[in-house]
């Protein structure tokens, strides 16, 4: 007698279809080349969202280059008054002092526009931004009436007043050593071209 297997009696039922397949993320029939490009899209989807945010957090603009390019701007503007100084000047005074702010100026001119240009290149447009034409017509005008000097030296002091106050408040945004020490040198050279007064 020929025995039989122990088998469940219903195994068969159990056993009766194919084992079930997990279903993937995409649908399938895809060749893959297209899954390829699928999620290489993907990829590069997540990659730009992760740009922007490394973008947002960490390229926030530094408002000590703003800072910097306004110092520049002013020094340009200084050095262009101090050109016209040079040229109408009626007396001795006025000339000597409108060639000391040019000299001076312009050897300090480099350094300042080397700070100026950490983080991006100012264009020359962008330095001759600060031209005032205000200043232009008062000059002129005082010219006319033959009062340019006077005109002028308040003009100008008024102008380093201001650039002064503008190197004070980029040396404090600068964390480069160097550049705490060129600005500080700039500072003390132009500084020494105001009256002792402040009222003059």
């Amino acid at each position: 007698m020929i025995m039989q297997s122990q088998q469940p009696p219903y195994d068969f039922i159990m056993n009766s279809g194919a084992s079930p397949q997990k279903k993937g993320l995409l649908p399938s029939g895809m060749s893959k080349k297209q899954k390829v490009f699928i999620f290489g899209g993907a990829g590069l989807f997540v990659l730009l969202i992760l740009g922007a945010i490394f973008s947002l957090f960490f390229n926030r603009p530094d408002p000590g280059l703003d800072a910097s390019l306004k110092m520049a701007q002013q020094h340009t503007e200084i050095l262009r008054v101090a050109d016209i100084g040079t040229k109408k000047a009626k007396s001795s005074t006025t000339r000597n002092l409108a060639a000391t702010i040019k000299l001076s100026m312009q050897s300090s001119e480099d350094k300042i526009v080397a700070i100026a240009s950490k983080g991006r290149k100012p264009t020359p447009a962008q330095l001759n931004a600060a031209k005032d034409l205000k200043t232009d017509e008062a000059l002129t005008t005082a010219d006319q009436n033959n009062r340019f000097d006077d005109a002028f030296t308040s003009a100008i002091h008024d102008q380093i007043r201001q650039y002064l106050q503008q190197i004070r408040i980029v040396y404090d945004a600068t964390n480069s050593s160097q550049d705490k020490k060129t600005l500080d040198e700039v500072h003390t050279q132009i500084a020494k071209i105001l009256p002792s007064d402040p009222n003059n």
